[in-house]
Order: C-alpha cells, then structure tokens, then sequence
C-alpha cells in the first residue's frame, strides 16, 4: 500500500522524532509531509506502532494518514518542484 502522512506538531524534539520514523520508510517530500510507498502490511503496522509509542502529541498537534491506492497514485499531479510522486525505494530501514 501506498501512504501520506502529513504532520503538525508543535514541539521540536518531537517534530523531529516523527520526521526520523517516517524517513525509515519513505521520502520526505515536503516539510511535513511524507510518502511511503509500497509498504506491505507488517511494515506499515511497524511504522505506526513507532509513531504511537515515540510521538507524544499535545493539544493541537496531529498526523494525518491517507491512504494512496495504485490507480490514484498514478493521478498524483505536482506543480513546482518536481519529486517524482510515490518512487518505491530500493531499501526500508526497520
């Protein structure tokens, strides 16, 4: 499966701790948003279970996880800088 996960969280060390796990498995793609692309099940439950355990999130704060299928991956359109949209990377780092 493909993700998004896009966050806002206020605290640094905690911003920080989130854009680590989330670089274990995909590729930042803006300042807080990432993709995670073709993450089986167990992995994707992995990535998860670290942000549950590690972010602790106060007040506002959020992530958000969308969930990218195949036919809408290959309707991602970017206008800017180009990233190439949902690139499966050659490694994850569990």
């Amino acid at each position: 499966m493909n993700y998004l996960v896009s966050y806002d969280i206020s605290d640094n060390k905690q911003r920080l701790k989130t854009s680590k796990i989330l670089a274990d498995y995909g590729v930042r793609v803006q300042e807080s948003v990432f993709e995670l692309p073709g993450l089986d099940n167990e992995i994707w439950q992995k990535c998860l279970t670290r942000l549950k355990d590690k972010v602790k999130l106060n007040g506002d704060d959020s992530i958000r996880i969308y969930l990218i299928c195949e036919s809408c991956k290959k309707k991602i359109s970017i206008l800017g800088k180009e990233i190439k949209p949902m690139d499966e990377p050659d490694v994850y780092i569990i």
